[in-house]
């Protein structure tokens, strides 16, 4: 028998056990997977990241939390879609108005494939938690009724909507 042939699938066994076992209580990464969102923010003072590239400005804290002395402070809630509509219309956020759902691109965009538990770059978004958040995307079922689409940031995959309720971040164009 091959050892490297041997080596190869038990390495690859133990990166598929830790990308999905749910005995994996905090994030978990892979050197061995190229970064995706490293060094393509700008930290602003107030809270918000600039992504140059896209001309975006992300709010680092989810819906429930408050930017307060250089971070994120109290507990990330989750809400329906029309309530993340309606608070993203009417909240100002590090002094600006005009935050959104960002659409699946955008919120996937952020997606750091290299870790999971959460799937993103916490040097960034250290309040994130793993889990379903609310895009302002949609595909047809198979019924043609729209369905809402939401990335997992548990694993960073792209998932219809099959809650009531989901986690926010918001974006606005700059």
């Amino acid at each position: 028998m091959n050892k490297d042939w041997l080596k190869s699938l038990v390495t690859a066994w133990l990166g598929y056990w830790l990308f999905s076992s749910s005995a994996v209580a905090a994030q978990q990464c892979l050197d061995t997977v190229p970064d995706t969102t490293n060094e393509r923010f700008e930290t602003q003072l107030d809270g918000s990241l600039y992504e140059p590239q896209l001309g975006l400005l992300w709010f680092s804290c989810l819906y429930g939390q408050q930017w307060k002395d250089g971070e994120c402070a109290g507990t990330a809630k989750r809400l329906s879609l029309a309530a993340a509509y309606g608070y993203a219309d009417e909240v100002v956020l590090a002094g600006y108005s005009g935050w959104r759902l960002p659409n699946i691109n955008e919120l996937q965009s952020l997606v750091e494939w290299q870790c999971v538990n959460p799937a993103v770059n916490t040097d960034y978004f250290p309040e994130i938690t793993s889990g379903y958040f609310w895009s302002a995307s949609a595909r047809n079922n198979h019924n043609d009724q729209p369905t809402i689409l939401m990335v997992d940031f548990y694993n960073g995959r792209v998932r219809d909507a099959l809650y009531l309720k989901g986690y926010l971040l918001l974006v606005r164009d700059m």
